[in-house]
């Protein structure tokens, strides 16, 4: 399996077990800082019709994120270097949990983009403010890396969410303070909390992927099974990627995922 990995054997232990981990203090007060600047100088809330978030992937213009990644990659890339082995991070963005009392992000795993059989990739979270539940902490559905293997083709709805009251009464909170390292793989089940504050939730927020991916674009097809595209890393910088994806080759194509748990198979899988 091709994979990042982190130099502490016990974060990565138990990033493989639990499928997230806590790094404290991962990033100097100093960079913090200087991200929070940038955040304050990028953010606009009315660029965004989104009552949860606004992302500058989604919110800026092409220049205008471009430019903010490379700030953040300037800022963080060489602490991120200290720790961690074997990856590449194609983009950073700034996250802003907007104040919305119900805007809850629910549970979910993250899309598939690799070949999950052969490489795997994590997404990293670094808070610019300290969190809690009250101002929209990360969950956490621990193990479920490991108890729920089905893959995610992109822009899919994932089947689980319909258990999302049984998942989020099992999940845990993730209590990150500023400067400190959410990293989680593609296959945990997360969400976060809704900000129940006056004051937005900014975080920053990347891809760590194995050094060299081989990208790949996930769709149903209409049997309802899964064709495997190989893409370039430009592919996903693209706003209209779903539409592009006829011009790359088919690798392979799978078996509909199975997604077959109950309730009663959750609750049992992560009792209380």
């Amino acid at each position: 399996m091709r994979r990042p990995l982190l130099t502490d054997k016990n974060f990565q232990k138990q990033l493989d077990e639990l499928g997230y981990v806590i790094i404290p203090n991962m990033f100097s007060s100093q960079s913090i800082s200087e991200a929070y600047k940038l955040y304050k100088l990028y953010f606009k809330e009315e660029n965004t019709s989104d009552p949860m978030y606004w992302n500058s992937i989604w919110n800026l213009s092409p220049l205008l994120k471009n430019e903010l990644s490379n700030n953040l990659k300037e800022l963080f890339l060489p602490q991120l270097i200290e720790r961690v082995e074997n990856f590449e991070v194609m983009f950073m963005s700034i996250m802003v949990k907007l104040c919305n009392k119900d805007a809850v992000c629910e549970p979910h795993r993250d899309f598939s983009v690799l070949d999950e059989e052969v490489e795997e990739y994590y997404n990293a979270w670094t808070p610019l403010v300290d969190t809690d539940k009250k101002n929209g902490a990360l969950f956490f559905l621990p193990e479920s890396n490991n108890k729920l293997p089905e893959i995610l083709p992109m822009l899919t709805d994932w089947p689980y969410l319909k258990y999302r009251e049984t998942i989020k009464q099992r999940a845990v909170t993730c209590f990150a303070k500023k400067g400190d390292l959410v990293i989680y793989k593609e296959k945990t089940v997360h969400g976060s909390w809704a900000n129940n504050t006056l004051e937005p939730r900014p975080n920053i927020h990347f891809g760590v992927l194995p050094s060299n991916p081989k990208l790949m674009f996930l769709k149903y097809n209409e049997d309802q099974n899964v064709e495997m595209y190989e893409v370039d890393k430009a592919f996903y910088l693209n706003d209209n990627f779903s539409t592009d994806v006829a011009h790359h080759k088919l690798k392979r194509t799978l078996v509909k995922p199975s997604y077959t748990l109950t309730k009663s198979d959750f609750e049992e899988l992560w009792k209380v």
